[in-house]
């Protein structure tokens, strides 16, 4: 039987200092995202995962949000090259965990990536070129999971962080899009 692992870390007291890019900073109540951190942690607990949390990075206010650190496939995880410079610390305190149950391959530079640019339908992963995510980061994953029989495929897009801000994978086949007027 095959175990559902979860990894999270903990929220960090700085949380409020967390990177912003396509909206206004607003307070964030600390205790309250620690709270609904905690419930999260929860509910993949009563779906039956196993979830093992990092601490949090005091240095680091956006670590909780740790998915853009590395992109966890079947086979291999990608450990990233956020594009924000303050967050590339995030992936030293994550990826030790991460290789101990993938092998990993990595994103260097020139190359960046964060996985939250990353929609995977199948064998099939669409990239979001983004400012988080360039063309090289792209052509570096598409590299390094050919041999895993992974098509990678970009996306330019604008106007959002991240590929999966503005959609996300119902399936294999169907995907829910934000579409905006181009007019």
């Amino acid at each position: 039987m095959q175990i559902l692992v979860a990894l999270t870390r903990g929220v960090s007291l700085r949380l409020g200092e967390c990177e912003l890019t396509f909206i206004d900073r607003q307070s964030i109540d600390y205790p309250r995202a620690v709270q609904q951190h905690r419930q999260y942690q929860q509910l993949l607990r009563d779906l039956g995962a196993k979830v093992i949390e990092l601490p949090s990075d005091d240095q680091c206010p956006d670590c909780c949000f740790l998915e853009d650190t590395a992109l966890v496939l079947d086979e291999v995880a990608v450990i990233t090259r956020p594009g924000s410079e303050t967050r590339r610390r995030e992936v030293g305190g994550v990826a030790p965990t991460i290789m101990k149950y993938r092998n990993v391959v990595r994103i260097d530079a020139p190359g960046t990536l964060e996985a939250g640019d990353v929609l995977r339908l199948g064998r099939n992963l669409f990239v979001g070129i983004s400012i988080r995510t360039n063309k090289q980061g792209i052509e570096m994953l598409r590299r390094a999971l050919k041999a895993y029989g992974y098509e990678v495929a970009a996306i330019p897009m604008k106007g959002a962080l991240h590929l999966k801000s503005v959609c996300t994978a119902l399936d294999d086949h169907t995907v829910l899009a934000e579409m905006t007027d181009p007019s």
